[in-house]
């Protein structure tokens, strides 16, 4: 039995009906349902008035796609004020589990691996995987304004260029999880990047929670969350197009090291260099990284 309790918003609009039926009839939905750590509810924006009855929350936020920053930083802050009593937030797509090709994100094939109900209950119900304050189950990294472009032109969208401390890995928003720890961080400071992001980046909800979660977490380099990730769904995949993805993963990740490790040793980003500090990351960088790669035969 689990002891952490878990709070599972499903993500929704009037416009989703079909997607939310359809949804409710899957083996996740009643698994959720039945078990005593979940609290599943549905969220809504673009009501009058912020309201939660018979398992629906309502949100003031619009209900628009290039605003939905605005709605999950909605969601996140009511539910971590007063509504619900929760351990681990879980924000998850009504439509997660159609894997529609428009033209951006994951092939099919690797969608249909990392969206799959049975992994994406493990990741919900099982709290050895919710040792992290961040988690999901397919994760992205923009470092260039590029895919957030190609993601805007998709979408019919006009979009500013991306920032620099504003580019950082994000679980994909069809699914990701968050600790209350996390959930209380974004409803105290997120809020006016939540407006940043509808004003110049289409909303983008999953690249602005990434975004938050690098300025609550400050870790020693930006894809350490890139290797945690992939630490905890190595084992759960076989499919080797998702096995080239966590490849791809752990190269980005070798990258953003040596740029550590550069930026360390010839002081850019401190004063000095503390060597005894930095081989104690190495060491650690070094065997996950090692462990990671037999695991994937890289």
């Amino acid at each position: 039995m689990s002891n952490l309790k878990k709070l599972v918003c499903i993500y929704t609009c009037e416009k989703d009906k079909y997607s939310l039926s359809q949804f409710k009839k899957t083996k996740l939905y009643k698994q959720l349902k039945l078990d005593d750590s979940c609290c599943v509810i549905e969220v809504y924006a673009g009501s009058k008035k912020i309201s939660f009855e018979n398992g629906i929350l309502r949100l003031t936020s619009p209900e628009e796609y290039s605003k939905l920053s605005l709605k999950t930083f909605e969601m996140i802050a009511e539910c971590s004020s007063m509504w619900f009593d929760f351990d681990y937030l879980f924000k998850i797509d009504c439509n997660v589990f159609e894997h529609g090709n428009d033209g951006v994100g994951f092939p099919e094939e690797i969608r249909s691996d990392l969206f799959q109900e049975d992994l994406i209950e493990k990741l919900i119900l099982d709290d050895s995987y919710l040792k992290l304050d961040y988690s999901g189950s397919a994760i992205s990294y923009i470092r260039t304004s590029d895919s957030l472009n190609k993601w805007a032109t998709c979408k019919n969208l006009n979009v500013a260029k991306l920032k620099p401390q504003h580019r950082a890995p994000f679980f994909t928003g069809k699914f990701y999880g968050m600790s209350r720890s996390f959930c209380e961080f974004i409803a105290k400071n997120g809020k006016n990047e939540s407006y940043y992001f509808a004003d110049n980046y289409g909303g983008a909800e999953d690249v602005y929670t990434g975004h938050m979660f690098s300025k609550y977490k400050k870790v020693n380099f930006k894809s350490e969350l890139v290797l945690n990730y992939v630490e905890n769904i190595v084992a759960t995949t076989r499919h080797p197009k998702t096995k080239q993805y966590l490849k791809r993963l752990i190269g980005i990740c070798n990258d953003d090291f040596k740029k550590f490790e550069f930026e360390q040793r010839n002081c850019v980003t401190n004063s000095c260099f503390e060597e005894t500090k930095f081989n104690v990351v190495n060491g650690y960088y070094t065997d996950k990284l090692n462990f990671l790669r037999n695991a994937l035969k890289v």
